[in-house]
């Protein structure tokens, strides 16, 4: 019997990763074949097997690589789920703003695209920060506000929602991006390209089936769309623009 390794983004993974596999027994049920889900519970190990595997669910940055350096082949991506930024103050800031952002220095990862969404969004609206002060990872940036190493941020809108109250109390969030260019893709190794068809008809109708609503809202997906090559353009786009 043909196997097929799924591989998910660790941000994905971080809770709750058991919810994937209720994904890859309704592909193995309904493909005929066995879909095995292979968790990365950090990046360095993702990064380094993903581009073996048959089918890679990768945030926007990731999936641009597998698209563009190893050929993957892009089959869907959630309805309803955009990668979107949180702009953070320290609890010291009153009453924070966007305007405020202008010429501040404000921590966020610099290499990352939700940073890219944030300047995107501030350029719209003619707000220039100043220094972007670079941190490893999302928690290190809401650290640093904790800390009162600066009074604003960039934070991943999944890593905000994920902290603790205690956490969030010492925090004021004061905007949420909605700009919907950036978003995580369920990708195909072309080694498996004569299997594109039949798993993009199934994920596109699995809204459709009582037992593909149930595995999909355990995802919080409320539907797959088709990823287009236009769209995936934005995101690489975005990113030079902004490097």
């Amino acid at each position: 019997m043909t196997k097929l390794i799924l591989m998910i983004c660790p941000h994905d993974t971080a809770q709750n990763p058991e919810r994937w596999y209720f994904l890859t027994q309704y592909l193995s049920q309904q493909l005929g074949m066995h879909v095995e889900f292979e968790q990365s519970l950090q990046f360095s190990e993702f990064h380094e097997r993903m581009a073996d595997a048959d089918l890679v669910y990768a945030n926007p940055q990731d999936s641009l690589e597998l698209r563009h350096q190893h050929h993957f082949i892009p089959l869907v991506r959630p309805a309803n789920l955009y990668d979107e930024v949180v702009f953070v103050a320290s609890e010291s800031v009153n009453q924070p703003t966007l305007a405020m952002l202008a010429g501040q220095r404000i921590a966020t990862v610099t290499n990352m695209l939700l940073t890219k969404v944030a300047l995107q969004l501030l350029h719209q609206q003619a707000i220039h920060p100043g220094e972007l002060i670079n941190k490893d990872s999302w928690l290190a940036v809401v650290n640093s506000l904790i800390k009162g190493e600066t009074d604003f941020a960039f934070v991943y809108q999944d890593t905000y929602n994920s902290l603790s109250a205690t956490s969030r109390e010492m925090l004021q969030p004061f905007y949420r991006s909605t700009q919907q260019v950036a978003f995580h893709n369920l990708q195909l190794n072309p080694r498996q390209s004569q299997h594109k068809s039949q798993l993009e008809q199934l994920l596109l109708l699995m809204n459709s089936t009582p037992k593909g609503v149930e595995v999909l809202e355990r995802l919080s997906i409320s539907q797959w769309l088709s990823v287009t090559e236009t769209e995936l353009a934005v995101i690489k786009n975005l990113i030079e623009q902004y490097t």
